[in-house]
C-alpha cells in the first residue's frame, strides 16, 4: 500500500493527515465514506535520501495543468454547463476539444469519476497537481447551491488575472537578467579571446602596466586556466541551490531574500498581497466561510512560508471571536492601510468587497511600479554594461598609448 497525504473539510473545519490506501481513488473513497469533503489528496513523496534527491532534482512526476490549461478547462466546462448540457457530456466534450497527450489523462480521469456518481469537486481533488483546494472548496459550495457554472467562471477569471500578474512580474525581472547575461558573456569573450592577444604584446615590449590593466590580465589568466573547474563549480552550486530552495529552510530563506531585496522587494510583496486578498475574496464571494477560506489559504503560499504563517495566525485570532482586521494587524505582514480598510469593511458588512478592492489596488500599484522600474532600470543597466566593457577596453588601450609614444619619430 502507498501512503497518501490529504486535505479534507470535516464538520466545517479543514483537516490534513495521512492514510494508507492501494490507490488515490481508494483513498478518496475512504475519506468520502466518512462524510468528509476531499479538498486535496496525493501520494507522499518517497522517503529517505534517494527519495529526497529525486524530489529536489525534479524527478517526481505528477499530473499537472498549467494556468492556461486550467483557465480553458474552467471556462469551457462552465460555458457548456451554463448551456444546459449534463456534466458527464460536458466533460467528454472538454476532453475532446482540450485534451492532448499531456492533459487528456486528467480530463478522462475526472470524467470517469463523475460517471461513477462522484461530485465534480471530489473528482478534481484527486488531481492536486492540476487543481487547487480553493477550486475544490468553491465547487463544493457551488454544487450545493446549483451555481457550478458561475463558480467555474469566477475561478477562471481569477486565474487569468493571476497569470497576467505573474507575466508582468517576470517581464519586469527579464530585462535586467538578459542584460546581466549579455554582460557576462561579453566579459567572458573579451577575457578569453581578446585580452590574451594584448597580453602577448605587453609581454613582448616589457611595459609597465597600470593597475587596472594588471587586474584585467589576471582575470583573463584565471578564466582561461580554471574555466572548466569554474563551470563545473557553477553548475554544482546551481544544482545545490535548486535542491535547497525546495526544502522548508530553503523556501523560508528565499522568501526572506525576496522581502529584503533592494528595489525588487516592492515588486514581490505587492504581488503576494494581491494574491492573498484576491484569493480570499473569491472564496468568500463563492460562499466559503472565512474560517475555511483561511485554512485553505495556508496551502496557497508554498513559495512564501511567512504569508502562509500569517494566514494561520489570522485564523487563530478570528477563531477566538476577534475581527479579521485585528488578526491581520497582529501578523505584522500587512500595512496599516490594509488592516484599517478591512476593519471598515467588517463594520459595514462588506468584507468581500473590501478584500476585492484591496486586491485591485495592489494590481494597480504593481502596474505603476513596473513602469517606474523599467524607466529606472534602463539607464542604470546601460551605465553598468558600459562601465564593465569600458573598464576592460580602457585597461587594454592605456598601455597601447604608452607603446605608441615609445616608437621613434
Amino acid at each position: 500500500m502507498a501512503q497518501f497525504s490529504y486535505l479534507v473539510m470535516n464538520g466545517g473545519q479543514v483537516v490534513d493527515g495521512v492514510l494508507d490506501a492501494p490507490s488515490t481513488t481508494a483513498a478518496a473513497e475512504a475519506l468520502s465514506g466518512q462524510g468528509m469533503l476531499v479538498l486535496q489528496i496525493k501520494e507522499r513523496s518517497p522517503q529517505g535520501v534517494l527519495g529526497r534527491i529525486k524530489l529536489w532534482l525534479g524527478f517526481e512526476v505528477e499530473q499537472t495543468l498549467g494556468i492556461k490549461e486550467q483557465v480553458r478547462f474552467c471556462r469551457d466546462l462552465g460555458m457548456l454547463l451554463d448551456g444546459g448540457l449534463p456534466l458527464v457530456r460536458s466533460l467528454w466534450l472538454v476532453t475532446r476539444s482540450l485534451g492532448d497527450q499531456s492533459t487528456s489523462g486528467i480530463y478522462r480521469g475526472i470524467g470517469a469519476e463523475v460517471s461513477k456518481g462522484k461530485p465534480l469537486s471530489v473528482a478534481l481533488a484527486l488531481y492536486p497537481g492540476a487543481f487547487s483546494p480553493q477550486l475544490v472548496a468553491m465547487l463544493e459550495v457551488g454544487e450545493a447551491t446549483g451555481q457550478i457554472p458561475l463558480v467555474l467562471k469566477q475561478f477562471a477569471d481569477r486565474l487569468d488575472r493571476e497569470r497576467l500578474l505573474r507575466n508582468k512580474v517576470r517581464s519586469a525581472m527579464m530585462y535586467p537578467v538578459i542584460v546581466l547575461v549579455v554582460t557576462a558573456v561579453l566579459t567572458l569573450y573579451l577575457s578569453l579571446k581578446i585580452v590574451p592577444t594584448f597580453a602577448k604584446i605587453f609581454r613582448d615590449f616589457d611595459l609597465q602596466l597600470p593597475l587596472v590593466t594588471q587586474g584585467v590580465l589576471l582575470l583573463s589568466v584565471v578564466l582561461r586556466t580554471y574555466f572548466l573547474q569554474l563551470a563545473v563549480a557553477t553548475a554544482a552550486a546551481a544544482t545545490a541551490l535548486k535542491a535547497y530552495v525546495k526544502t522548508e529552510p530553503g523556501l523560508a530563506w528565499l522568501a526572506e531574500l525576496k522581502r529584503e531585496a533592494p528595489i525588487f522587494k516592492t515588486l514581490f510583496m505587492t504581488e503576494l498581497m494581491e494574491r492573498f486578498f484576491a484569493n480570499l475574496a473569491i472564496m468568500l464571494s463563492s460562499g466559503v466561510s472565512v474560517l475555511q477560506s483561511l485554512q485553505i489559504l495556508q496551502q496557497s503560499f508554498p513559495d512564501d512560508p511567512p504569508l502562509a504563517k500569517a494566514a494561520r495566525q489570522v485564523l487563530e485570532t478570528i477563531s477566538k471571536g476577534k475581527p479579521i482586521a485585528e488578526g491581520l494587524k497582529l501578523t505584522g505582514q500587512f500595512d496599516e492601510t490594509m488592516t484599517e480598510t478591512v476593519g471598515v469593511g467588517e463594520e459595514v458588512g462588506r468584507v468581500t468587497e473590501t478584500m476585492d478592492r484591496i486586491a485591485t489596488q495592489q494590481r494597480e500599484k504593481l502596474d505603476c511600479f513596473i513602469v517606474d522600474l523599467a524607466t529606472l532600470m534602463e539607464p542604470v543597466l546601460i551605465i553598468a554594461v558600459g562601465a564593465v566593457v569600458g573598464t576592460i577596453v580602457s585597461a587594454l588601450f592605456l598601455p597601447m598609448i604608452e607603446l605608441s609614444q615609445l616608437r621613434p619619430g
